[in-house]
């Protein structure tokens, strides 16, 4: 079946899809901050250039763990140079046939339950947890 050019959708505004990710955005930066431990929000807060590679490794991760994918992309494009340092250092783990995957996998863990003991109250660790796999 053909179609014709009024079935087509009309087309999306680059004002309004740049409104819709800043609000997206701004969704996902107050939920985060609103959870996170108070020296992280200061970090994030303070646009702090001076955070350090495992701050923003494990910051990083959590957003992603908890699916809040934009504030992540949005840090990774504030602080490129620490972006470019996580890459060669993942580039250097994946070329040394001698990299404990283990030890990742355990640090990733220990930054679930540690981000999950700091959260104000039960009901929030209980569906936190739930959602990081932790029993």
């Amino acid at each position: 079946m053909l179609l014709s050019l009024n079935d087509l959708p009309e087309p999306i505004d680059p004002a309004t899809v740049k409104r819709c990710y800043e609000k997206k955005l701004r969704s996902e930066r107050l939920l985060f901050l609103s959870i996170c431990p108070e020296s992280d929000r200061i970090l994030l807060e303070k646009n702090n250039l001076s955070m350090s590679l495992q701050d923003f490794d494990r910051i990083l991760f959590l957003l992603e763990a908890l699916e809040l994918s934009n504030y992540s992309n949005h840090l990774q494009m504030q602080h490129a140079d620490l972006l470019d340092q996580l890459a060669t250092g993942i580039e250097q783990d994946v070329a040394d046939p001698q990299h404990n995957v283990q030890q990742d996998l355990d640090r990733a863990d220990k930054w679930k339950i540690d981000f999950c003991n700091e959260l104000p109250n039960e009901t929030m660790k209980a569906y936190i947890r739930q959602l990081f796999y932790i029993n």
